[in-house]
């Protein structure tokens, strides 16, 4: 006979990856946001949108030019994504990045 135990309930990548997000210091949601637009993760972006990043306007610190989620989904031809970005999250297809010597 079994004891009754709690039963082991996985949760859906979106649930886990929100919870996530709502731990991660800016740092850490740059780094997110930067590797969600660079695979094309769009479960990933949409958990940390949920979570209250501003996934349209934070600039990933990869490189000096500090890029928008949408330049480097855009680079990435990650399009799902970038069409996503503009059109869920707000993010400006005009905006430029902050590199002042490019």
């Amino acid at each position: 006979r079994r004891k009754n135990r709690p039963r082991f309930r996985a949760e859906k990548p979106a649930v886990v990856l929100a919870h996530r997000a709502l731990r991660l210091d800016a740092a850490g949601q740059r780094d997110e946001v930067h590797a969600a637009a660079v695979a094309g993760d769009g479960v990933r972006m949409a958990a940390l949108a949920g979570a209250g990043v501003d996934v349209a306007k934070l600039r990933a610190p990869v490189s000096s030019a500090g890029w928008s989620a949408l330049l480097l989904a855009s680079l990435h031809g990650k399009a799902a994504l970038a069409q996503r970005l503009l059109g869920e999250w707000g993010a400006d297809a005009n905006e430029a990045d902050s590199c002042s010597s490019c």
